[in-house]
């Protein structure tokens, strides 16, 4: 870290600081969750601000920007103060053993995390999506200091909202171009997500046992933990949502202006990060409906005109956040601001007709019922999996006289009626909730609809987890590594739970729950030693190649290769089809520049590139004087030199621009 890059991010936690203040937060949760609003909205209008420069990739200029920001926030915060309150702020409940088996599964999340969170420091990124666009596209915008559309050789390395994209540069910004800190933008909204369905259980009234429960499900839950210390996105755009929730709520509870901003901006911050945040809305608007039904009861007056507030913030949140996040531009190319109609057709029901529509929206709800019933991370899995293959046929016969055929297309890929698909599968694109499904979370369901029949807030929140799997199975296509997307649910199904099970009055209940919260807790300590492809520590003593191409083993000779015979510091036309892995070429650090070959070769090699790196190539097969990487990969070497035969010395290029 440089000095103005370290200064930087001083002064972003400083402006955030005093963003919290300004906000008049009731208690340290609340404070903790304003100045993080407040940060990702003060870093996400930073970079677009500075793409408009070209200096995105300036530590200087995120320094002065920030200094810009900090400067009004503090001196407007500074007459009030953040409370000195802790996290136990609720109601309090004298369940002695069961306090003590939080306390224990508190202990044990912690080791987790802590795990995690070295995985994170020291491990190099590797998940597919990454490699292919996420981080690509970020080295890209770092390397051009701006968030301009490149002649990407990916359409999703362009056509996807750019929010966590800025977030992912910012840490490159401040961490010297490190690749494994990026990985630390998800790792924080997991923790800011779990401490904000915390406070958003405690702002309800939960007891605080109750709401320690629901943070507990969230932190613990197989797929949210596997998500937790990588590169992907969806853990973002849960944050923005719970955040937005969590300021709705305090809104509607204090008609407190700040907490009305941060809410439009953390919707908007949601919409700009992944177009996926529309599946949250239908369920986000249930659950804010009862609480304002709720606290209008609680003579809080005028819940209309709160509400009608909470609209027009949330229009003006994704209008001015979201909307010049890529929708506006792929509206002007494409027509559809979601981006070419080709990849909107083959990603969703667009192209089908409304019976078909609900014939597979039926199909898709049963899929991800069976699915969200798997119990990923647990190590002896033969007799789950018979029982996750049980339900499964039960599910298909169910629907066979309907006329719908369980493992029938459109699916992303063809769905698998066989009981293999249920070995546990610890690993972030294939894990679900794990036992925290079918060990806490449905029973305490089931039980929720005898018991707490009178109860509006559980049947607020089970009924928006219910919408949001109606959502996601509605929006296109079964995709079987959905459970990334599934990390959302927990935000309405942990409330749900945890006002069932989270404070047990009965010594049979707290045993049953104490039991859930420690198989949860041990299936937790499984995934993260015996992940799929990344077991700690084991993964600590890995190559930085062979950490990248833990998804793809076959790229790291490939990415060692490459490293051994492009010398730092050198250009390269990267010529690569879709889908492939192109962010391990940026080198470590960023230290060699690819010039994005998605124009070629229609367009000429492009003046001061001294390589082509390219695989498959419609228009451009290997030749003998084109080097083999492995992985189908291959490397053309441009720099003058006598020693090759004369075919092979370089062709005549275009004049370099100036740099």
């Amino acid at each position: 870290m440089s000095l103005a890059s370290s200064s930087a991010a001083v002064v972003f936690i400083a402006a955030a600081y005093g963003g919290a203040r300004l906000a008049g937060p009731r208690d340290l949760p609340g404070a903790i969750l304003a100045g993080a609003s407040a940060l990702l909205t003060m870093v996400a209008a930073a970079g677009f601000a500075l793409s408009e420069f070209r200096l995105l990739n300036s530590a200087e200029a995120w320094l002065v920007v920030g200094m810009l920001l900090a400067g009004p926030a503090i001196w407007f915060g500074r007459g009030k103060r953040i409370p000195a309150e802790g996290l136990w702020t609720g109601p309090r409940g004298p369940l002695t053993m069961h306090m003590v088996v939080l306390c224990l599964c508190a202990a044990v999340a912690a080791a987790v995390l802590y795990a995690s969170f070295i995985t994170a420091l020291r491990v190099a990124p590797h998940n597919w999506d990454s490699m292919t666009y996420h981080l690509a596209r970020a080295a890209y915008y770092f390397q051009q200091g701006s968030l301009d559309r490149f002649p990407a050789n990916y359409w999703a390395q362009i056509e996807h909202p750019v929010v966590s994209s800025i977030l992912n540069v910012f840490v490159l910004v401040v961490f010297s171009a490190d690749e494994k800190d990026v990985q630390l933008v998800q790792f924080l909204c997991y923790l800011v997500t779990a401490l904000a369905i915390f406070a958003i259980c405690v702002r309800l009234g939960f007891a605080n046992h109750a709401a320690a429960t629901a943070a507990l499900v969230f932190l613990l839950a197989t797929n949210v933990l596997m998500e937790s210390n990588t590169t992907q996105n969806d853990l973002v755009v849960l944050c923005f949502v719970a955040l937005a929730l969590f300021h709705g709520i305090e809104f509607l509870q204090t008609r407190g202006s700040a907490s009305l901003l941060l809410f439009g901006a953390g919707l908007g911050l949601a919409f700009g990060t992944k177009a996926s945040a529309t599946t949250f809305m239908p369920s986000l608007i249930l659950a804010m409906l009862v609480v304002a039904v709720r606290e209008h009861r609680a003579c809080r007056p005028a819940g209309g005109r709160a509400l009608a507030s909470l609209a027009l913030a949330g229009v003006i949140g994704i209008a001015v956040l979201a909307a010049p996040a890529g929708y506006i531009e792929n509206w002007r190319r494409h027509g559809d601001p979601l981006g070419r109609p080709a990849v909107v057709a083959a990603v969703s029901f667009a192209d089908l007709g409304l019976r078909q529509r609900v014939q597979h929206t039926i199909a898709n709800t049963a899929r991800y019922i069976v699915d969200l019933s798997r119990f990923d991370g647990i190590p002896f899995t033969t007799a789950t999996a018979d029982l996750n293959h049980a339900l499964q046929r039960g599910f298909a016969r169910a629907l066979q006289p309907l006329g719908i055929d369980m493992a029938g297309a459109p699916t992303r890929m063809p769905y698998q009626m066989s009981r293999d698909v249920f070995l546990s599968r610890p690993h972030e694109d294939y894990a679900y909730l794990g036992p925290v499904g079918p060990i806490l979370i449905l029973p305490a369901l089931l039980l929720g609809i005898v018991l707490r029949r009178r109860e509006p807030l559980f049947w607020a929140f089970a009924g928006a987890s219910a919408v949001f799997v109606l959502m996601q199975a509605a929006a296109g296509p079964y995709d079987p590594w959905r459970g990334r997307y599934f990390t959302g649910i927990l935000l309405f199904l942990a409330p749900a739970a945890a006002l069932v099970i989270g404070a047990p009055a009965r010594l049979l209940g707290v045993g049953l729950v104490s039991l859930g919260l420690l198989v949860t807790a041990a299936s937790a300590v499984n995934s993260v030693l015996n992940r799929v492809v990344s077991p700690f520590p084991e993964i600590l003593s890995m190559s930085r190649a062979q950490q990248l191409a833990r998804n793809h083993a076959a790229m790291a000779p490939a990415i060692e290769a490459y490293e051994r015979l492009v010398p730092p510091e050198s250009t390269v036309l990267s010529v690569l089809g879709p889908d492939s892995y192109e962010f391990p070429f940026f080198g470590k650090g960023l230290d060699r520049r690819l010039l994005p070959g998605g124009n070629w070769p229609d367009a000429p090699v492009p003046g001061g590139a001294q390589f082509i790196l390219f695989n498959e190539h419609p228009r451009y097969r290997p030749g003998d004087c084109d080097i083999p990487l492995g992985a189908r990969y291959w490397l053309r070497d441009l720099r003058p030199g006598d020693e090759r035969p004369p075919h092979c010395r370089p062709v005549q290029q275009e004049a370099a621009p100036p740099r």
